[in-house]
């Protein structure tokens, strides 16, 4: 099983910071929580979650994968949300 750490980053995001977890595990895991939600009975509600994710490389700095997470996560929003994107998946600039 994979350790964990969950918490509030900003007003509606959250980070979870998995140890020791590679790109597919990432995707993998926030692709679970994302079913999750989505199929979950929210009542009168559809709620849906958008995920960015980005895994740790030796040149990464804490920042630099915030970002990195962050340019991810829009990426899923503005994809048409309710979907997780990993940072690798981007087109580099």
């Amino acid at each position: 099983m994979t350790s964990f750490i969950l918490a509030r980053y900003s007003g509606e995001e959250f980070v979870i910071i998995l140890a020791n977890s590679g790109e597919e595990q990432a995707i993998s895991i926030a692709e679970r929580y994302r079913s999750y939600v989505a199929s979950a009975d929210w009542g009168e509600y559809h709620v849906t979650v958008s995920i960015g994710a980005a895994t740790v490389s030796v040149a990464d700095t804490e920042q630099s994968l915030f970002q990195q997470a962050d340019d991810a996560l829009y990426a899923s929003k503005t994809g048409g949300r309710n979907r997780a994107t990993h940072a690798s998946r981007l087109v580099q600039r």
